[in-house]
């Protein structure tokens, strides 16, 4: 069957679904607060592309897509879950998405659960029940160290179909107010099925344990945190915690290398031990400078570190460091100046490749208790200006594309790292199933820029406009050993919205690194990359709710960096456009 024939049948067979959905609805809601279940909306999106590569011929495609949301009030929990149905899906060779599953091998579910949340509002604590929905970290609930992660990328766990995070939650209440009690599967994407508890106490919740482990896993890791804010003198604050990391690893024998001399050592229990301690003090009325320090232990992992104001900073979760960081934040009327400087050095450093008497160290960590990977010895400095005249709109907030409200804003990151050494090994799985291992990523000093900017016009237009210049790792092969070296991009990309109801939007990168974890692991990149795109909302008074309709073309140039589509010189570009139609109800 063509893919036009295959669209006008597939079609009708979505909007019946649909129809019956809403038939149901209309009869719930007449039934009133009885129901458990009622329909709140959703939406059909039905998609067409036509693809192209150089030798090919040209490919045309068609996907249907149906989402339905519900509200439920059952079993003394209420809340929300959507269904998500795909009768069939076009593939994107440009864009993995969500629907690709049906094209995938093994197939996956024509229908299934998208998302699912529900809140039980007991006396002594309420109880939160979730599943690929958004969650937010802790670094702003005492969390020094960053144990619990955030979780809000859905549409990048959708390229692979992830259902992260998924578990329950208990807020303690009354006696037990400050306790938080995390379960689940997958409490964080690629988290293994583990358990959480946050207490806070003290007068005014100053002091935070924090504990986490594996329920399931070989390992059975295991972090404990305690931490504490004081007061200091009038205005300065001082934050310390102390962290014990996986004792499962204590007594493992790791190989290390020093003044030309091959060793063997084991894990001690002093090697699960991280401190952080930060002191942040204004200096006038317009300044607030901060210095902090962490030590961690060999083994002693962290979380992801807490970055603000769009750091670019090198933050490492793993241990086996010490790092000194001082900054500060200058405000001079509309403009926010953001110095940092940065100093990371290894208590035991990588190990040298191809040395008599000496193991590698790779991400194979079977035979390795720690490896020398991002958190290797570097150096590093930062500035941030950042031009913002109405606050109130904060810059860096996550939803700020959408609320800035200044005639023009915008901010320039400079960061300069020097990587002194360098990295263990990464591991490698080819085709053929063989595990082996580079030679790491080299050393090297490596300068980035980045920038933001949006304008708004009295029209109520908005531009958005994003630029990023830096390097990237790329696996590289060179007489006969394969590392990861560094190499130059530029990107970009951005958006404008003309009168609320038409959005453009672009992006060009020059030699990037693709999207995709595969493409980072092999240095998969091209030479241009152009994404065009236009979108328009039907009917704007319905802010989201608006039916859409939109399109996009996507082209890339390739060469012998650019895997398996450059076909050995056969494709020296493709393309493909894409348009789509969503109906909501």
């Amino acid at each position: 069957m063509d893919v036009l024939a295959k669209g006008k049948l597939l079609t009708p067979i979505m909007f019946g679904i649909a129809s019956i959905a809403l038939v149901a609805s209309e009869t719930s809601f007449a039934r009133g607060s009885d129901s458990p279940v009622e329909l709140k909306g959703g939406a059909i999106t039905v998609d067409f592309l036509t693809k192209k590569k150089q030798s090919s011929v040209t490919e045309n495609d068609t996907g249907q897509v149906l989402f339905l949301d519900f509200g439920f009030n059952a079993a003394s929990f209420a809340g929300d879950f959507s269904l998500n149905g795909i009768v069939d899906s076009s593939s994107s060779d440009f864009k993995h998405k969500y629907g690709d599953r049906i094209n995938a091998t093994p197939k996956g579910n024509d229908v299934e659960i998208y998302n699912f949340s529900a809140t039980h509002i007991g006396e002594k604590a309420d109880v939160n029940l979730f599943y690929h929905v958004p969650r937010y970290h802790w670094g702003y609930e005492g969390d020094m160290f960053g144990l619990m992660p955030e979780a809000t990328d859905m549409s990048g766990e959708d390229v692979w179909n992830a259902k992260a995070p998924s578990g329950l939650e208990i807020v303690g209440k009354d006696n037990f107010d400050g306790l938080k009690i995390v379960v689940g599967d997958e409490i964080y994407w690629s988290a293994s099925q583990m358990a959480m508890l946050k207490y806070q106490f003290g007068d005014i919740k100053q002091y935070t344990f924090v504990a986490s482990g594996e329920t399931n896993s070989d390992s059975k890791a295991t972090q404990a945190s305690l931490q504490g804010e004081f007061n200091v003198g009038e205005a300065s604050t001082l934050k310390v915690g102390v962290l014990k990391a996986d004792d499962a690893k204590v007594g493992q024998s790791f190989d290390y290398y020093k003044n030309g001399v091959a060793y063997t050592d084991k894990v001690s229990d002093e090697d699960t031990i991280a401190f952080m301690t930060r002191l942040t003090s204004p200096i006038n009325g317009n300044t607030e400078a901060y210095v902090s320090y962490n030590y961690a232990g060999l083994v002693a992992d962290a979380g992801d570190n807490l970055k603000e104001m769009g750091s670019s900073l090198p933050y490492s979760k793993l241990g086996n460091k010490q790092v000194f960081e001082v900054g500060a934040k200058i405000t001079n009327g509309s403009y926010m100046i953001v110095p940092r400087f940065m100093v990371r050095k290894n208590l035991i450093n990588a190990n040298p490749h191809n040395v008599t008497g000496i193991d590698q160290r790779n991400t194979d960590v079977a035979n390795d208790p720690f490896l020398v990977m991002g958190n290797r010895q570097a150096t590093a400095a930062e500035l941030f200006i950042t031009y913002d005249p109405t606050p109130a709109t904060w810059f860096y907030e996550w939803d700020n594309d959408v609320w800035e409200d200044a005639p023009l804003a915008y901010n320039i990151g400079l960061t300069y790292v020097n990587y002194q050494t360098r990295s263990d090994a990464k591991s490698h799985w080819d085709q053929q199933g063989w595990n082996w291992a580079d030679k790491g990523t080299v050393a090297a000093g490596i300068l980035s820029m980045k920038s933001r900017i949006v304008v708004n016009t009295e029209a109520h237009n908005k531009l958005i406009v994003n630029l990023e210049s830096g390097y990237q790792e790329e696996f590289t092969v060179a007489n006969g050993d394969a590392f990861y070296d560094y190499t130059k991009f530029y990107n970009i990309s951005g958006k404008f919205i003309h009168n609320q109801a038409n959005t453009f939007t672009f992006d060009y990168a020059k030699d990037k690194v693709g999207a995709y974890d595969t493409d980072e692991e092999w240095g998969v990149k091209y030479p241009d990359r152009f994404e065009l795109g236009y979108e328009r909302q039907l009917d704007v008074a319905k802010g989201d709710g608006s039916n859409n309709f939109g399109v996009k073309l996507f082209y890339r140039s390739l060469d012998a960096d650019s895997g398996d589509d450059y076909a050995s010189g056969a494709n020296k570009y493709m393309h493909e456009v894409q348009a789509y139609y969503t109906h909501k109800f």
